[in-house]
């Protein structure tokens, strides 16, 4: 009904008038062309005004956004992803916690890895050590997989993973006990979501190359879901190994809950109940990743589980913001103040890691 009201009133004062030439702006042709690109100079100065004052002097709502989207921690150094994935960037510019502490741990994963450093980061400033971070957004930490999607082999992915892989033997001659690993899992197993671009992962050969797929769909086999999902836990499952091999630990975060809409967004919009969703929608959604992680673990004495989900969800539901605290920057990152919030409850298994693996 508005969008029609607004539709009448431009039709009636401002269509009608410039087509009867009862607007002096628009009384000829001429005049027509000075106003319009008046109009248009007028309209970028407009958005460029408020691209500069919003920040400066947001009006409620948008404060609210802006402190839940800059609500992410500030990484040290020049830890880079480089665009074919090598060379990692040099230890030093990648270490969390105590930087000039000894590097103890390693975060290895992808976005969802750094989106709970400031947990990471907080506990380890109180064990006075440092945490290396290797991180490439987008990425498995997994040697052996190469993901497929949007028609490109993600081959800097691999290659990342593999120099991580190579780099560990060093990192434990050096001190480094354990492996901390949060993943956004189900972003590899052709996940087919509205709004997201599909992946799946393949086994990747010797040179970090799968057979050609490039006339082969993603949800199709072998791109499909229960061949990626087997794909990731049979590379992770080697992986878990070879961290025993070398005397590491392994500790791997469940999924935490997703939001179907963007929560700073939505809360500011439709107000915070509008935006959570059920935990059994929740929990559905993650249930075969679990089952997988599960499963590597009860094969691995290396390996351990831990999972935040009670956190952000109560018998029924799981929450996108609480006590007015957006606890999202978007539909699946966390926000740090979020995760430093479980830094008590993931102190056990962080403690644990810091612990030499027992010899078999």
């Amino acid at each position: 009904m508005l969008a029609l009201l607004l539709a009448w009133l431009s039709y009636r004062y401002v269509e009608q008038p410039i087509r009867q030439k009862k607007l002096r702006a628009f009384s000829t042709t001429k005049a027509t062309l000075r106003s319009g690109f008046a109009m248009i100079v007028g309209m970028w100065l407009l958005g460029n005004v408020a691209m500069f004052l919003l920040p400066r002097a947001p009006w409620s709502g948008h404060q609210a956004l802006l402190q839940a989207k800059g609500d992410a921690m500030v990484m040290h150094g020049n830890c880079a992803m480089p665009r074919d994935g090598l060379p990692l960037s040099p230890v030093a510019q990648c270490v969390e916690g105590q930087r000039n502490g000894p590097v103890r741990l390693l975060a290895w994963g992808d976005s969802h890895t750094d989106h709970l450093m400031p947990l990471y980061a907080t506990l380890a400033q109180q064990q006075h050590i440092a945490i290396l971070r290797r991180v490439y957004h987008g990425c498995p930490p997994l040697p052996d997989v190469t993901p497929v999607g949007e028609g490109k082999l993600r081959t800097w992915c691999t290659n990342f993973s593999r120099a991580v892989r190579d780099e560990l033997p060093q990192l434990k001659q050096q001190g480094v006990s354990g492996v901390l690993m949060n993943v956004r899992w189900n972003g590899y197993a052709a996940l087919n979501k509205p709004g997201e671009n599909s992946i799946a992962v393949l086994a990747a050969g010797q040179n970090g190359l799968p057979d050609s797929v490039w006339d082969k769909q993603v949800g199709v086999a072998p791109l499909d879901r229960a061949t990626s999902l087997a794909v990731l836990q049979q590379a992770l499952q080697r992986n878990a190994a070879y961290l025993q091999q070398l005397g590491l630990k392994l500790v791997l975060v469940l999924p935490e809950p997703e939001m179907q809409r963007s929560p700073p967004e939505c809360v500011i919009r439709l107000g915070a109940a509008a935006c959570n969703v059920s935990r059994q929608q929740a929990e559905a959604e993650r249930a075969d990743v679990v089952a997988m992680l599960r499963q590597v673990a009860s094969q691995a004495p290396n390996v351990r589980i831990w999972d935040g989900f009670d956190h952000f969800c109560d018998a029924t539901t799981c929450y996108a913001s609480q006590n007015g605290h957006i606890r999202y920057q978007d539909k699946n990152h966390i926000t740090a103040s979020m995760a430093r919030s479980m830094a008590a409850d993931f102190k056990p298994v962080f403690d644990w890691a810091l612990q030499p693996l027992a010899k078999p």
